[in-house]
């Protein structure tokens, strides 16, 4: 008679490490920020969401601007750079912080997601993109605001696919 118990039990345990070494690889792969160059845009209630990302030699530049109806409502200025092998998003928002950008931290990251914080600032204190595929893409800030934990939820296509 053949004893497949041990065999068995050794093999769930096999496999167990290999899918739980498989996973921490992959969430350590760096995000795909060539599939974030380009434009986005949501547009929805009247209103145009924009970003817009190109790559520069110290990292990527983005800018971002809300239209209603033909007048542009919000701009911010972003930049995505590298330090102490971390990532940095810079973003600076006319007539915010004194016109100063506000900085956000590599919290983590994989091949399609990429999340920044900074729990020092009132709101957002966290910034993630997710790169559903090549022409979508989600976005989040999230942080307190009036006494609540709040996420704004930004559903981007990319234009001119």
């Amino acid at each position: 008679m053949i004893r497949c118990k041990p065999l068995i039990g050794f093999l769930l345990t096999s496999l167990t490490a290999f899918f739980v070494a498989c996973s921490s690889v992959t969430s350590n792969h760096e995000f795909a920020f060539d599939r974030l160059i380009g434009n986005w845009i949501i547009a929805e209630g009247g209103k145009t969401q924009i970003e817009s990302w190109k790559q520069d030699n110290d990292g990527y530049q983005g800018l971002g601007v809300v239209l209603s109806a033909k007048d542009t409502t919000f701009v911010e200025k972003l930049t995505i750079f590298k330090r102490d092998d971390k990532w940095v998003y810079q973003a600076k928002v006319s007539g915010q912080n004194d016109d100063h950008p506000v900085e956000f931290v590599q919290e983590n990251q994989t091949g399609s997601i990429i999340a920044f914080a900074n729990y020092n600032h009132d709101f957002p204190q966290r910034i993630v993109y997710e790169l559903i595929s090549d022409n979508e893409m989600q976005a989040y800030i999230e942080g307190p605001r009036d006494g609540e934990k709040i996420r704004i939820v930004m559903d981007f296509k990319r234009a001119n696919p």
